[in-house]
């Protein structure tokens, strides 16, 4: 009996699951959120005033940092950790070659790993949000006078920016991995996505940019203009992201053996 190729990609997921347990790919993906949301705690602590969040929007105010640099940097920097060490794992020890002979299809491969990837990516950001409730009502307990409360927390509109930073980032997920899988030189795989991230982060603030650089399009989650250009660039990630994910699959599969 021949299992379709799902069924095989949901066996390489496992796989990959399997591989990114105690490694510097699942650190970056827990430390770099967790680093961030400390040093918002932080600042809040020192620079929170008196009834500052007592809103029905006081959650968001109070997460405004850690959506805004999680989604210039720290987003970014997860997904070319993820992409880039889940490919030089292969890379370096020479699996590519074992890999490809396998009896499974080779896009099943592909997409599992890609499908890893993003998931890690998603963990970031639910960590992300995860931590912001958990510190946020830390600080609602040290400094109960700047109103935060767990009794105005909504949850779904504060993980809804979290998951629109996720959605936003599938563009770049796909041009890391594609990236990543195709240059052998780690350090040039983490230099060029560190860079083009920097890049990205100094051009949020441009209209045109934003959203032409996969690198700035998490940005849009704080940066929009309006709803029709959060839209735009919700699509324009997905379809990219889809479209990118496609030809490089069909790049990975033409190919003998990933030398």
């Amino acid at each position: 009996m021949r299992f379709p190729v799902i069924a095989y990609m949901m066996r390489c997921i496992s796989a990959e699951t399997l591989k990114a347990r105690r490694t510097i790919q699942l650190l970056g993906v827990i430390a770099m959120p967790t680093v961030l949301a400390v040093l918002n705690l932080a600042l809040m602590i020192t620079a929170s005033r008196e009834n500052e969040y007592a809103t029905p929007g006081g959650w968001l105010s109070f997460a405004h940092n850690t959506i805004s640099f999680g989604s210039m940097l720290v987003l970014p920097c997860v997904v070319v950790l993820a992409t880039a060490f889940s490919a030089h794992q292969e890379h370096d020890s020479g699996r590519w070659r074992t890999l490809m002979c396998l009896p499974v299809p080779k896009s099943s491969l592909y997409l599992g790993k890609l499908a890893t990837v993003s998931g890690l990516c998603l963990l970031s950001c639910l960590i992300l949000f995860a931590e912001n409730i958990l510190l946020g009502g830390l600080l609602s307990i040290l400094r109960p006078e700047t109103g935060l409360s767990l009794a105005r927390l909504d949850v779904l509109g504060l993980l809804l920016p979290f998951l629109l930073c996720f959605v936003y980032s599938l563009l770049l997920v796909a041009v890391h991995s594609w990236l990543s899988w195709r240059v052998q030189n780690l350090v040039v795989a983490l230099g060029a996505g560190f860079f083009l991230t920097l890049i990205g982060s100094f051009l949020h603030d441009e209209p045109i940019w934003r959203m032409v650089l996969p690198w700035s399009l998490p940005s849009l989650v704080h940066a929009a203009s309006g709803w029709q250009e959060g839209l735009l660039g919700l699509l324009y990630s997905v379809v990219g992201f889809a479209t990118v994910s496609y030809l490089s699959c069909r790049s990975f599969v033409r190919r003998d053996v990933l030398a």
